[in-house]
């Protein structure tokens, strides 16, 4: 904005990443992260709703293609935000969110007394 000193230009920079590196990889991290669950939280709910779905096939499909293009343009995002290190960052993230997802969405067995 014209004579107040903001330059909204800097926020989509990689100024903000450069200021401190850890920061930008752990905002990286977080980003990612959040991909991930994003893009695993929307695979379970396909998978849940597909026993009433019409077209479970467009319904897989759709839901992938949507999943897909938001991962992908999150994570295009933070390489070209923080680079290449700030994109390993936000893949790493969208992994630990993956194995967070699956273990917090097996069934749970019932535990079984020693001996039978």
């Amino acid at each position: 904005m014209p004579g107040t000193g903001f330059d909204r230009r800097a926020i989509m920079t990689t100024e903000l990443i450069e200021m401190s590196p850890v920061f930008g990889l752990m905002i990286s991290l977080l980003t990612g992260f959040g991909l991930g669950l994003a893009f695993f939280w929307g695979l379970w709910l396909t998978v849940r709703s597909l026993g009433e779905a019409r077209h479970p096939g467009l319904r897989v499909a759709v839901s992938l293609l949507l999943r897909l293009a938001l991962a992908v343009a999150g994570l295009l995002w933070l390489v070209r935000l923080a680079g290449l290190g700030g994109g390993l960052a936000g893949a790493l993230g969208f992994t630990l969110a993956r194995w967070v997802v699956a273990r917090h969405a097996r069934p749970r067995t019932p535990e079984r007394e020693p001996g039978t």
